[in-house]
C-alpha cells in the first residue's frame, strides 16, 4: 500500500515541477489529461442515490472535452453484466491486503466509445465475494443488518459471528468495503498502466 502511494505521491509532485517551469504534461490546456475516478454507484450499472447520475454523465462529459477518462466502480451481484455489456469472465486480477489478510478483486473492463467522437470512457468493475455483493453493505436497522449478515453467511461468503456481533461485523464490512475500493483502484491503475493525473474519489 505504502509503495503504490508513493507511486501517485512521486507522479504528482513530478507534474507540479513541471507546471511550475512552465512545461505542460499533456496537451490539455491546464497541463492534465489522464483522470481516475472511483465510485461505489454508477448508473446504468449501480444506483442507491444523486452519486450514480452523476458518475453516469460527468465522465463522458470530461471525455467530450478530450480528457482520457478512467472509471472504477464495484460489479455487484445485482448487476446485470449480459444486459449492459459486461464480460462474463475478468479481464485480470488485482491483489490487496486488509491489515494482514489478503484479498483477490477480478477486474472487468469495459470501453464506452462516445458518439461523433473518437473520445472514449474506461470503466473498470471490482468483483469480490463479499465487498461487491451489495451496494453500501452495512445498514442502520439492526433487523436489516442482521438479514445482510444472514444473506451472506448462507452463500458461504462470511464466518458466522455471535448474534451480539452481526451488527458490528456488518458494520465492519461495510467500512472495509470503502478501503477496499479505494485501494482496488490503485491497484487497478498499476495493473493497466492508467497513469493517472488526477484522482476523482
Amino acid at each position: 500500500w505504502h509503495d503504490i502511494r508513493k507511486h501517485f505521491i512521486d507522479r504528482s509532485t513530478y507534474i507540479k515541477a513541471q507546471a511550475n517551469k512552465g512545461i505542460p504534461t499533456s496537451s490539455s490546456p491546464v497541463g492534465l489529461k489522464k483522470v481516475l475516478m472511483v465510485s461505489p454507484e454508477i448508473v446504468p450499472y449501480s444506483k442507491k442515490g444523486g452519486l450514480a447520475d452523476v458518475m453516469g454523465a460527468l465522465p463522458q462529459a470530461l471525455a467530450k472535452e478530450g480528457l482520457d477518462v478512467s472509471v472504477v466502480t464495484f460489479l455487484y451481484d445485482s448487476t446485470d453484466k449480459a444486459g449492459l455489456g459486461i464480460k462474463t469472465s475478468p479481464d485480470a486480477r488485482v491483489r490487496l491486503t486488509l491489515g494482514n489478510r489478503p484479498e483477490t478483486l477480478g477486474v472487468y473492463r469495459k470501453v464506452i466509445s462516445l458518439p461523433a467522437t473518437d473520445n472514449k470512457v474506461t470503466l473498470y468493475f471490482l468483483q469480490h465475494p463479499v465487498y461487491s455483493s451489495k451496494l453500501y453493505l452495512e445498514s442502520i436497522s439492526p433487523e436489516k443488518t442482521m438479514q445482510e449478515y444472514l444473506d451472506l453467511f448462507g452463500k458461504g461468503r462470511i464466518s458466522p459471528v455471535e448474534p451480539n456481533d452481526v451488527h458490528f461485523s456488518m458494520h465492519r464490512l461495510g467500512f472495509e468495503q470503502a478501503l477496499v475500493l479505494s485501494q482496488g483502484a490503485l491497484e487497478t491503475a498499476l495493473a493497466f498502466g492508467l497513469a493517472p493525473e488526477i484522482i476523482h474519489v
